[in-house]
């Protein structure tokens, strides 16, 4: 597990980064929270750490955060406020919110408790998903076309697919996928859901750019043709 700490204090987030080690967490403090969230693609962490020290909430941090990534967990510590004020922490994308002062032990339980949330196949997810021509293989997040080799799929990739396949030949509108998806549903919606569709169909589609199984309603979501694809062949 790698955990990401954003502090308003430097001290405090160096002081939280030791305690987590000790814990036998890997954690790191990081100095500029919009620096670090520019690399996030490149060097992800699994659980996210935002220790405000501010009497205002941090919601602004929440919005960059939430911009780049909805899938991570958000740990907020904060002094304590009024229950209006944490549901607006959580609806803006916080997974909890721990009021100061916080045991540093407890903190570490709560940050492997949503490790291991955010690394897990949702419990809906049950049953093995078999097509004529398509079989997904829920046991080890697999998809086999046709008849082919399985491929391995990423755990957006595989829920995104199942969600998919569920629905065959019914639109999944586009919000509906970022909250089953990532959990969480905001602006940028269309622009995360677009990457994770493009990445599918370059394992999916024989020609990703003419998909014939995951079709795009412009302005509504994404549809999942259950009809096989018919190849023809060269002369």
């Amino acid at each position: 597990m790698r955990v990401v700490v954003f502090a308003d204090d430097p001290t405090e987030g160096r002081v939280i980064s030791v305690a987590m080690r000790e814990f036998g967490i890997t954690a790191a403090a990081a100095p500029d929270l919009v620096t670090r969230m520019e690399r996030w693609e490149e060097d992800p962490g699994d659980v996210i750490v935002l220790a405000s020290n501010r009497v205002d909430l941090p919601l602004q941090e929440l919005d960059t955060i939430r911009a780049v990534t909805k899938a991570v967990p958000i740990l907020v510590l904060h002094e304590p406020v009024p229950d209006t004020q944490e549901c607006l922490l959580l609806e803006r994308g916080a997974a909890l919110m721990l009021d100061r002062p916080v045991s540093l032990r407890l903190l570490s339980n709560y940050l492997k408790v949503f490790s291991r949330l955010a690394a897990s196949v949702p419990s809906t997810i049950l049953n093995e998903m078999a097509l004529e021509h398509i079989v997904l293989d829920t046991s080890d997040r697999t998809v086999s076309v046709q008849g082919g080799d399985p491929m391995r799929l990423t755990q957006l990739e595989f829920r995104l697919l199942y969600l998919l396949m569920s629905n065959q030949e019914h639109v999944v509108p586009t919000e509906s996928i970022a909250e089953r998806v990532w959990g969480y549903h905001g602006d940028g919606d269309s622009t995360l859901v677009r990457g994770l569709v493009s990445r599918l169909r370059r394992k999916l589609e024989p020609r990703p750019d003419s998909p014939h199984f995951i079709e795009n309603i412009p302005g509504l979501g994404y549809r999942f043709h259950a009809v096989p694809l018919v190849v023809t062949a060269s002369h």
